[in-house]
């Protein structure tokens, strides 16, 4: 067995599989939704993002880092409602996918110029993901560290050469398009929670001495990575700039041309770098859910990029076309998170620290259900789709064993395969 991680390597890892070339666009984004008032929503989300990393560190000291957010899902509620949290991964998180290739597209636009430039940069990226995950080639986690490492120190400098440059004014009026503007806001900022479920299979790997400490230390650091360029994004480029490559324009203010291009290389690395894991987990997801077993014998890699490119393709010409699949990703996440703490809450000791973590995080995550609004749809769709298959998997099973022993079972028997934690708690209902 190897050594457990250290402190400093442990912490690495935790912010980099939470931070990426989000936070280079996103805080623009959600300034131009709502003006500065969104500084509002990205506290609480970075308050509830320290509720779900505690929350999931419990859930791995539980099963000692062997389980993900679906296996905790189908022990706490049944396989479907498991399988239901799967599928939103795996279909779910593909148009993020292509909106990271769009991120890093909008930063290549802004020292090259061109209007496709995005889309182009895009659909490279993607194919370019694909082609290295097909062959076997993974970004080692040291790599990503070493990435995580670089943005942290670029979001550094450039905070510490930009902040000279900040105009009180930019932060009045505070909520220059209505306070209803902070619920869309909140939404698009969703994408700060995703990795914060990577805690619970990191416990295996650290000394369970230095776990929570790793924890605090990645939630300090995030926070101050989102606090930061948010702050920056207002008080130097304004919440009216439409500025889609915000930390270039920071870096281009006070370097010049040389700062842009700086800016955007990283951009592209990160990118690439953050996409390639994303891309790589989806494979592994494809891969538990058999999707090489079905008919067409469809490699697990195909689906969700081949949702990817036509996210590209239903999003080309549209002004917020970033903004519009960051919509689709979070949509299929809050559900995701929803039943990941409501699993906590009812596999985790009643009324101890962790437990009334996932109880406050429940909350928060559902009221982010009311922005979503007809984002929902989709993750809706799996769910139904989901439980429509397994009635009709139960009834096919029911019929051929009606055919072949000539017996009749009870009404609503229901032969499910039981995973060995369900096994162990035989009247442990399924949510769905």
């Amino acid at each position: 067995m190897p050594p457990p991680l250290t402190f400093a390597r442990g912490t690495a890892l935790y912010v980099a599989a939470v931070l990426g070339p989000g936070v280079l666009t996103l805080p623009a984004l959600a300034a131009h939704v709502a003006g500065p008032a969104f500084l509002i929503p990205l506290v609480l989300i970075l308050v509830l993002s320290a509720l779900l990393a505690a929350t999931f560190t419990a859930l791995g000291r539980r099963t000692g880092g062997a389980s993900d957010l679906a296996g905790y899902v189908s022990t706490a509620f049944g396989q479907r409602s498991g399988l239901v949290v799967g599928l939103l991964f795996y279909v779910g998180v593909p148009p993020g996918v292509a909106a990271l290739g769009l991120f890093g597209g909008q930063y290549v636009q802004a020292a090259v110029g061109g209007g496709a430039t995005p889309v182009i940069v895009a659909a490279v990226l993607i194919a370019a993901t694909y082609a290295t995950n097909s062959v076997g080639l993974h970004f080692s986690s040291s790599v990503q560290v070493v990435m995580t490492s670089v943005l942290v120190g670029l979001l550094l400098v450039t905070f510490a050469l930009s902040v000279g440059h900040m105009d009180a004014s930019h932060f009045t009026p505070l909520a220059p398009h209505g306070w209803t503007a902070i619920g869309p806001a909140a939404f698009l900022l969703v994408w700060v929670l995703t990795g914060w479920e990577a805690s619970a299979n990191l416990y295996s790997s650290l000394d369970p001495a230095s776990v929570v400490k790793v924890a605090v230390a990645a939630v300090l650091i995030i926070a101050t990575a989102f606090g930061s360029i948010s702050v920056l994004v207002l008080g130097v480029l304004n919440a009216d700039s439409t500025s889609v490559a915000p930390v270039a324009e920071l870096l281009g203010i006070v370097l010049g041309p040389t700062g842009v291009f700086v800016a955007t290389a990283l951009a592209l690395i990160l990118t690439f770098g953050n996409m390639n894991a994303y891309v790589a987990g989806l494979g592994a997801i494809g891969r538990g859910l058999a999707v090489g077993r079905l008919p067409w014998r469809i490699p697990p890699l195909a689906i969700p990029t081949a949702i990817a490119i036509l996210s590209l393709v239903l999003t080309t010409g549209k002004h917020d076309a970033a903004r519009m699949l960051v919509g689709v990703t979070a949509a299929s996440q809050v559900p995701v998170l929803l039943l990941s703490c409501l699993a906590a809450l009812r596999l985790l000791d009643r009324f101890t620290a962790a437990w009334w973590s996932a109880a406050l995080a429940s909350m928060a995550i559902a009221a982010l259900l009311v922005p979503a609004g007809l984002y929902l749809v989709a993750p809706a769709t799996i769910a139904l789709v989901t439980v429509a298959g397994g009635w009709w998997h139960t009834r096919a099973v029911l019929r051929e064993a009606g055919r072949h022993r000539g017996d009749r079972r009870p009404r609503g028997y229901t032969p499910i395969e039981m995973s060995t934690a369900d096994r162990a708690k035989p009247n442990s209902p399924d949510l769905i």
